[in-house]
């Protein structure tokens, strides 16, 4: 890394003892973490303040844990903040602060304060909740006043975490609260949207960066969908939009200042934004190639692949979740196998080169049927594929989430999962023109109880402290603690005191328990 260049890269340097030093860390690759939005967000926020310097350090294995503006080891820093975006990554959070020669456990340190923010936060933040010295629960910009007020406030005090005011904080050694409130911006027009982003401009290979080189522009955060198995519909809730007008002026911004061609769309929600079509054709018409996330396949139309073909779209994915209508409707994703086949012919007839659909197998009350549905559905898509346009697959085992209706459900025994895999393998290889890729059942369990667990899953992840990532460790280190996998991965009972029940995210755990109950008795 220490030979990338990139723009915009903010460097300052500190004078005054007061002087803040901050590193914001993303547990993983840095062509992931220059991709995430978050992080080219909070950095430019707290940047802003003249007394706070905010530097970037990603992990890719090094030995050595230094930031990419100015080299300071990790451990020198007053504060690290991480952004968790998946929850696999609490291993890495555990290898930088090894290598960082940092304590693993907030009790055994005074400096640096630790602090963690993201979606696996708000999700359940028990299994790292002795790791950290504060959470952040939910958005940080209507807070960011607050938090900054605290890290000054904590630095002149010899690094004492007390902090009172805001929604979304939580102090985990101290948790007077019986419910944290999540932080969330109400209005995305009153916020302001990164335009000096940083980029890099000679990574060795473009292509493995998440969106190449790329602007990263925000329209939406949540989703309308709500489908049932979906974290960011739920708990990312309510849905929210810039207006097109907005979103004019950012582009326009961003142009001016950043020497780039391509923008990539932010917004898992994208296909509910009522200009998604006004969006597209003006960044078209401004001459910028243009990528966007899994759109919906009932809200595709003409006129928006028009637009995407204009602005040279490389690749479209659709999210299908399984072949099965009747499936795809009780897990509330409200389109039929007809939108389907629709949106990749519309995709086909403009032009498209690559499409991509994502699947899901061992949904809850997924029958034999289902799974077969899947190639069946694969083959009307390649019966109208008749230029043999590149066509990929991505099969993946269902996780359940907190926060969603379906947090209580179980995982299926691993034999059964790939069983399932090798039937679809098998059928699916027939046709020489896909490509074809299944998620490790393996690791998709672990992440379960990872998302799902409680102190007795923290425990586990501070033994890896000294074995590692790799799934020999971890089945061993869960025998000497005689713990039992399978039984974290067992439907958990509806009037269960749930780990991340303290977390108010803005819908109540009745109205899950309402849609979970429906689902069991009708499927």
């Amino acid at each position: 890394m220490s030979n990338i260049q990139e723009i915009n890269v903010i460097r300052k340097k500190h004078y005054a003892s007061e002087f803040i030093t901050f590193a914001l860390c993303y547990p993983n690759k840095y062509r992931a973490g220059i991709s995430n939005y978050a992080i080219q967000l909070i950095y430019t926020l707290l940047n802003r303040y003249n007394d706070i310097s905010c530097e970037r350090i990603f992990w890719d294995n090094q030995k050595t844990i230094k930031s990419i503006e100015s080299g300071k080891p990790l451990n020198s820093f007053d504060y690290i903040g991480f952004t968790l975006q998946y929850e696999l990554d609490y291993f890495n959070i555990i290898k930088m602060l090894k290598n960082g020669t940092i304590p693993i456990l907030s009790r055994n340190r005074r400096r640096p304060i630790l602090v963690a923010g993201g979606p696996c936060v708000l999700e359940n933040p028990i299994p790292i909740k002795d790791i950290f010295d504060l959470l952040i629960l939910g958005d940080l910009e209507p807070e960011l006043d607050e938090f900054v007020k605290f890290l000054r406030r904590s630095k002149a005090n010899n690094y004492e975490v007390n902090i009172k005011k805001g929604e979304g904080f939580l102090i985990p050694h101290n948790r007077e609260k019986t419910q944290v409130e999540k932080s969330y911006t109400k209005d995305l027009n009153s916020q302001k949207h990164v335009i000096g982003q940083i980029i890099p401009i000679n990574y060795p290979n473009e292509d493995l960066l998440g969106f190449g080189k790329s602007l990263l522009l925000e329209c939406t955060r949540g989703c309308k969908g709500k489908c049932n198995f979906c974290l960011i519909g739920w708990q990312n809730n309510p849905y929210r939009e810039r207006s097109f007008s907005k979103i004019k002026d950012i582009v326009d911004d961003c142009i001016e200042l950043n020497p780039i061609k391509k923008i990539s769309i932010i917004g898992s929600g994208i296909s509910f934004h009522k200009k998604l079509n006004e969006i597209a054709w003006h960044i078209a018409n401004k001459g910028y190639n243009l990528s966007v996330p899994s759109l919906r396949a009932d809200k595709f139309t003409s006129d928006l692949a028009e637009a995407l073909n204009n602005a040279n779209l490389k690749q479209i994915t659709f999210a299908p979740e399984t072949g099965s209508n009747r499936l795809r409707s009780s897990i509330n994703k409200k389109m039929t196998n007809n939108e389907i086949l629709n949106a990749i012919q519309i995709a086909l007839e403009n032009n498209i080169k690559k499409i991509k659909l994502y699947f899901m197998i061992d949904l809850p009350g997924e029958k034999k049927v289902d799974i077969k549905d899947i190639p069946h559905l694969i083959d009307n898509i390649l019966e109208i594929n008749t230029d043999n346009r590149n066509i990929s697959i991505s099969i993946n085992p269902f996780i359940p989430k907190p926060h969603t209706p379906f947090q209580w459900s179980k995982i299926s025994d691993i034999k059964d999962i790939k069983k399932k895999m090798k039937y679809l393998r098998y059928e699916l290889e027939k046709q020489r023109r896909l490509k074809i890729s299944f998620g490790d059942p393996r690791w998709s369990r672990i992440q379960t109880i990872l998302s799902r667990g409680d102190k007795e899953i923290q425990d586990f992840l501070l033994q890896t402290y000294d074995e590692g990532r790799n799934l020999g460790s971890l089945r061993r280190i869960l025998s000497e603690m005689n713990l039992s996998l399978n039984d974290f991965l067992e439907e958990i009972d509806m009037n269960e005191k749930l780990p991340w029940d303290f977390i108010n995210t803005g819908i109540k755990k009745k109205i899950l328990v309402k849609i979970w109950k429906k689902y069991r008795k009708n499927i």
